[in-house]
């Protein structure tokens, strides 16, 4: 069938994106924080077509997807769902974000909101399921923080551009 549809809907050249699995909460490997041996250590990769937008960096290796294997972000998002990311964006609180934390747990959060606390700069994650836990992260515990850009369902062709 082929990839899906870039989220602006303009075909630009394809590329091949690694793809992680995750269950929320779970250990990741540590050279995830490492964009530069994404493309060695992955064991599964994605065609994706890249937007033409100027403001992508789609041809770079700062592109990840996210296979989340859990229902933390049902609705809409079941188990199978991918998320695509561009390192460069920072995120907002309203994203969809991977958030690995200090001693590599990894999650698949919305990011609800970004404070001050005694000093420290505090992020909070929800999930979408209330079956899921939220959780607050200092930022000096955070090691990767990834903006997701497009989701893919599981269904082709129900791209969720964001």
């Amino acid at each position: 069938t082929g990839p899906p549809p870039p989220p602006d809907g303009k075909t630009g050249p394809v590329t091949k994106i690694p793809v992680f699995r995750i269950i929320s909460g779970s250990k990741i490997d540590s050279f995830f924080n490492q964009p530069s041996v994404w493309q060695k250590k992955a064991t599964e990769f994605i065609e994706f077509p890249v937007s033409n937008r100027q403001d992508r960096k789609s041809q770079t290796v700062n592109n990840i997807a996210v296979k989340l294997e859990d229902n933390s972000l049902f609705p809409p998002c079941v188990s199978g769902t991918i998320f695509i990311t561009e390192t460069p964006r920072k995120p907002k609180p309203g994203d969809i974000v991977l958030v690995v934390i200090r001693n590599y747990r990894s999650w698949m959060r919305e990011l609800n909101k970004i404070e001050s606390v005694g000093g420290r700069e505090m992020f909070t994650f929800r999930p979408y399921n209330n079956d899921y836990e939220s959780i607050k992260v200092a930022s000096d515990d955070i090691v990767a923080l990834y903006s997701v850009d497009v989701i893919i369902l599981s269904s082709p062709n129900q791209n969720v551009p964001l």
